[in-house]
């Protein structure tokens, strides 16, 4: 009889081999971005001071004042009288609307204003205390019209004393002749 015993038979079991791993690719982390450039701020701006608009002289503003009667006599209590002209060298006329041109006059003391004689135009108040002020408008324009304030004064001065009247313009716009618009009137007392 066939015995089994000592016939040891294993079993052959079948071996997997393991399979290879696979890394797993790590997804990407962000892109790393160049920096961006700052521009730099603009200066701040600087505001250029404004300069006021010159008044240009009118083209009419040229005033002359004019004296006839200098050194006039005036006898003590006697009367004395000297004329301002006044001329528009201009070429334009003033309107009411640039105003009135003045004229004012300054007395001495001993010197009194009797009578103002004027041509047509002139405004002339009462004198206050040794000032008298006279105004016109328009004044035309042109060397031959002339516009006349004939004052008639009394002196109440020793013979002999000069007394100095001093005469003076304003115009309504500049003048472009200012060194006309002063003067001086002597009254002297014989």
């Amino acid at each position: 009889p066939t015995s089994d015993a000592g016939d040891d038979e294993g079993t052959t079991g079948t071996r997997t081999a393991a399979a290879p791993t696979t890394a797993v690719p790590t997804a990407p982390g962000p892109t790393p971005q160049a920096p961006t450039p700052t521009t730099p701020a603009a200066p701040p701006t600087t505001t250029a001071p404004t300069t006021p608009p010159t008044t240009a002289p009118k083209p009419f503003a040229s005033v002359d004042l004019g004296i006839v009667g200098q050194a006039t006599a005036a006898p003590p209590g006697m009367l004395s009288e000297f004329h301002v002209q006044l001329t528009n060298h201009g070429t334009g006329t003033w309107t009411p609307a640039d105003g009135p041109v003045t004229v004012t006059m300054a007395f001495l003391d001993g010197l009194t204003v009797e009578q103002v004689a004027a041509d047509a135009g002139w405004s002339c108040g009462t004198p206050k205390g040794l000032t008298l002020t006279c105004t016109i408008e328009p004044v035309a324009a042109g060397t031959t019209t002339i516009a006349t304030l004939a004052v008639r004064v009394s002196a109440a001065r020793a013979a002999g004393e000069r007394l100095p009247v001093v005469v003076a313009v304003a115009a309504p716009s500049p003048d472009a002749d200012g060194a006309n618009d002063k003067t001086v009137v002597n009254v002297d007392v014989a």
